[in-house]
């Protein structure tokens, strides 16, 4: 089953044990309850998109707190592969993440060496014998600071996705940097409409829900929002089936 990132309910009641005491001492430190309830993930979005609302961190900690609960999200970590018994993801996700993007890319131009192609090799396979296989339906989130990944097709390099659409909002303005001077910060909706292969990236004290995707997906943008501090697009992988040595010149 998809896992369901939609239909947010956020409820914060501030009756705590120091919330009473600051209340007991003045009422006005402490808020009344409050309630969110957002129908889909464009209501959440355009919520955080409004300069005047900072719940991006107790948000998080609200999705968090329901994705340990989920059994579907239980369901993709019992068959993950623990990071002990790979090569390059852990090299991916540590130190030589723009040495394996910037592999990818060469070798989707024709311009790679041996030595990026057995590096992509390696990621490609690691990936391929993944247990884990996304369902047809599942969303997934993705920041940015372009809109390359719905404009090059197929997608030359792999995408980080993650099941908290904060976690990609947070990505996408770091990309973007202060000021945006990266480029425009974007969160990218993404809907599976093929089967997927994905490495489970989620460990210890995470915060991140990262899904490694494998790279050669073809991205369909299907709707694009201008917002007043981030974009959101939303598209749909419609093939995938890439392999370096396919790529080969």
């Amino acid at each position: 089953m998809p896992v369901d990132v939609s239909c947010w309910h956020f409820e914060y009641l501030h009756d705590t044990p120091r919330d009473r005491a600051l209340r007991a001492h003045d009422p006005s430190l402490v808020p009344d309850a409050e309630s969110y309830d957002f129908p889909d993930v464009d209501a959440l979005l355009k919520h955080l998109d409004d300069p005047g609302n900072d719940d991006r961190a107790r948000f998080q900690q609200s999705i968090a707190e329901r994705l340990v609960q989920d059994p579907d999200v239980a369901a993709i970590k019992a068959l993950y592969t623990p990071l002990k018994d790979l090569r390059h993801f852990p090299a991916y996700r540590r130190r030589q993440y723009d040495r394996y993007h910037a592999a990818a890319r060469q070798i989707a131009d024709g311009t790679a060496s041996e030595k990026d192609r057995k590096l992509i090799d390696g990621l490609d396979a690691e990936i391929a014998a993944s247990r884990i296989s996304l369902d047809h339906g599942q969303i997934l989130f993705h920041g940015r600071c372009n809109d390359l990944l719905v404009t090059q097709h197929p997608y030359p390099s792999y995408v980080s996705a993650t099941l908290d659409p904060i976690v990609a909002l947070n990505s996408a303005f770091r990309r973007a940097g202060i000021d945006c001077v990266n480029g425009r910060s974007v969160v990218l909706v993404l809907k599976l409409c093929v089967p997927l292969r994905a490495l489970w990236g989620h460990v210890g004290r995470s915060q991140e829900w990262e899904l490694l995707l494998p790279r050669g997906i073809d991205w369909k943008e299907t709707e694009r929002r201008s917002g007043k501090t981030f974009d959101t697009i939303h598209a749909t992988a419609v093939s995938h089936g890439l392999t370096s040595r396919s790529l080969a010149p």
